[in-house]
């Protein structure tokens, strides 16, 4: 779709006047940047990214891109709804993969304001957009809400029943300049998780993690916890108050604290960023970031039996999400 690349994307900064200061491309609603304050050192970036605005429009790895229709993977990019069978575009072998070949990562969202606390863009899916049903229109937000507090928040209407599933892809490193992330710790607040074969697809319901190495509900040391790519059930569904996850920087001088309203987090170590280049010509390598993917579990058009609130989103209705963002910089005293 060649009005996609027709000019450079636009760059967008917000900035809290606290130390935390963002940066959002039109092109897939990217969070390009962030950086926070850390005191006796000056901005220190927290996100994987390209140096140039301009190579996000060939990215290969969806890094900070807002991903859909559908973020995560629908198997043999087919699903059943209301009695019809419904193919979708294969991105990954045959299977769908963050909404396909030209999901909403590679779109140039509509710029509806923009002021230094919130940015506001827009996006419209056609009918059949990747095989989707229905005109899909999704109003999107970035909003500092407090210092060093960020919410993503969108809302979405569709002229058909279609399974809807928006996510955030961004790569968190929170420690200045190091190659990978082995040294961080994360803890999750979710007692199940959802088992996958070597394609990344669920091959059974979700199982409880006590016993696991799944259980990160402790803080656990990424090195020593093994690579993830996997979705973990949240304990405390719809209550972005809760603490879904919290990932601390080696040097711990830097913390973040993730809460959502969707039902589920993917937890993906970056295995797959090799020899990418990021930021001032520096080559990425494996377990350079960690993303981490508030959604619904992958496959949930084929799964409605799993025990979250349904991913169909119905002619008439609005479904709502959010994720919020909390950073806090320790003062080194």
């Amino acid at each position: 779709m060649v009005e996609h690349w027709a000019r450079a994307p636009r760059v967008f900064t917000l900035d809290d006047g606290c130390g935390l200061q963002l940066r959002v491309l039109d092109i897939g609603a990217t969070w390009w940047s962030c950086h926070v304050r850390v005191p006796d050192e000056g901005p220190r970036e927290l996100l994987l990214g390209h140096a140039d605005p301009t190579q996000h429009l060939l990215q290969p790895g969806y890094m900070g891109s807002m991903v859909g229709r559908y973020a995560n993977r629908i198997a043999q990019a087919r699903f059943e709804l209301d009695g019809r069978t419904w193919h979708l575009l294969p991105n990954e072998g045959p299977h769908q993969l963050h909404g396909g070949p030209d999901g909403f990562h590679r779109r140039r969202w509509t710029v509806q304001r923009a002021d230094e606390r919130s940015l506001r863009l827009q996006l419209v899916s056609p009918d059949g957009d990747q095989g989707f049903p229905g005109r899909l229109v999704v109003e999107l937000a970035y909003t500092i809400t407090a210092p060093g507090h960020l919410r993503i928040a969108w809302q979405a209407r569709c002229g058909a029943a279609c399974p809807v599933n928006l996510s955030n892809h961004a790569y968190f490193n929170l420690d200045r300049m190091a190659p990978d992330v082995s040294g961080h710790r994360l803890q999750l607040g979710a007692s199940r998780m959802l088992p996958v074969d070597a394609a990344q697809l669920p091959c059974a319901d979700p199982l409880p993690v006590q016993g696991t190495r799944h259980d990160l509900r402790q803080p656990i040391r990424l090195g020593d916890a093994g690579e993830f790519d996997h979705a973990w059930l949240l304990d405390t569904p719809g209550d972005s108050t809760a603490t879904a996850a919290r990932l601390h920087a080696a040097d711990g001088r830097v913390q973040l604290a993730l809460g959502t309203t969707l039902p589920a987090l993917q937890c993906y170590t970056g295995q797959h960023l090799n020899a990418t280049r990021g930021r001032a010509g520096v080559l990425y390598h494996r377990g350079a970031g960690i993303a981490l993917e508030p959604e619904f579990l992958p496959d949930s058009p084929n799964h409605p039996e799993w025990p979250q609130p349904s991913c169909v989103l119905r002619p008439g209705a609005v479904m709502a999400q959010h994720i919020d963002y909390r950073f806090t910089v320790d003062d080194g005293r």
